[in-house]
């Protein structure tokens, strides 16, 4: 990819940059770099740490990896590689690790490896954390490839799968290897996990046009329900409410519990004209998951919705915060109507 790249390339590039990036972050590493051999030409499509300067240059690991379809794990490269093939990044190369990328065409190879300054003793799940970003690497090469033929309105269609894919491909990968990023009781994001994925989808709306929303919920009674029930049965009321939020959203959409009673859902390519469905079918799944619950301990909540309008940049923190508000303004109607109907009439 160059400087004439076309905007699918550009964005190809985008989000194998983010799959870098995440296992730069993910390993603690400095430098993540994605190549694909075409002939003799070694190209970098997607790097974390990179130099610009440094764009051009060869990796013989990276270049092994590639052909021999197969990872190289080094704790210590100093007694495989001469000097200057290790002081090229702008760093001593010590330690490396690289997987295959698993391409569709058989006569298309590559790698993503890491490379970082200091000694590194890998473990099979930093192997693991590599294979699954690597493959969704591939995902995004792999639809590229596939769009060379496009034009017009189906071009822009593809370049639109490729950004979600990338999201989604990034989701499960943070999922499945990051654990740091799920709540424990529910199995949602936790916090963390939300803002690391949130930016992406975000983007993805704003790029290309796609209405979405963010929903702040509270639950009504959970310290009531730990107080005289037990925290077993507010431990059941939060699964409970991560059951109905699965059910009623996509897989494609964000969901998270914030600690506490709090959660978010972040709903992608979800115009303003569908809100109303949402909010119904959410009301639904609560009524059918409360329908099976006791009766003493109902499942209810308080929800603040904010529209996410592809036209306004906004941050997570601003669509939590006016969400958040909105919420605690529905809960504060909602408690001065039950005192009012609880207050004896003059």
């Amino acid at each position: 990819m160059n400087t004439n790249d076309s905007p699918l390339d550009l964005l190809a590039r985008r989000s194998l940059d983010r799959i870098a990036g995440a296992a730069a972050a993910l390993l603690d590493v400095p430098l993540a770099l994605i190549s694909v051999l075409d002939g003799a030409r070694q190209i970098y499509v997607g790097s974390h740490g990179l130099a610009r300067m440094r764009t051009n240059e060869p990796s013989p690991l990276c270049r092994e990896v590639a052909t021999a379809g197969r990872p190289i794990v080094l704790q210590d490269a100093r007694r495989r590689l001469p000097g200057p093939a290790r002081g090229m990044w702008g760093f001593e190369l010590v330690a490396y690790a690289g997987v295959a990328l698993n391409l569709l065409h058989p006569s298309r190879t590559g790698a993503l490896a890491v490379l970082t300054p200091a000694k590194r003793g890998w473990q099979s799940a930093d192997l693991h954390v590599l294979r699954s970003l690597a493959d969704a690497a591939a995902a995004v090469l792999d639809v590229r490839a596939g769009c060379d033929d496009l034009i017009g309105e189906e071009q822009r269609r593809a370049a639109h799968e490729i950004e979600i894919a990338s999201v989604k491909d990034k989701r499960r990968t943070l999922e499945l290897e990051a654990t740091s990023i799920r709540d424990e009781l529910t199995g949602l994001l936790n916090r963390r996990g939300l803002f690391a994925i949130a930016p992406a989808q975000l983007d993805a709306v704003h790029r290309h046009s796609i209405g979405g929303l963010l929903l702040y919920l509270d639950l009504d009674g959970l310290k009531q329900t730990n107080d005289r029930h037990g925290h077993s049965a507010g431990d059941d009321l939060l699964r409970s409410a991560a059951t109905v939020l699965r059910a009623s959203f996509r897989d494609a959409d964000t969901i998270a519990r914030l600690g506490g009673d709090e959660f978010v859902v972040l709903a992608t390519d979800a115009p303003p004209a569908e809100h109303s469905a949402i909010l119904a079918r959410l009301a639904t799944e609560l009524g059918r998951v409360n329908h099976r619950r006791d009766p003493m301990i109902p499942l209810a909540w308080s929800l603040g919705l904010v529209p996410i309008e592809p036209a306004k940049t906004a941050t997570l923190d601003n669509l939590m915060s006016t969400a958040d508000r909105r919420m605690y303004a529905a809960k504060r109607t909602l408690h001065d109507l039950v005192t009012s109907r609880r207050s004896p009439v003059a």
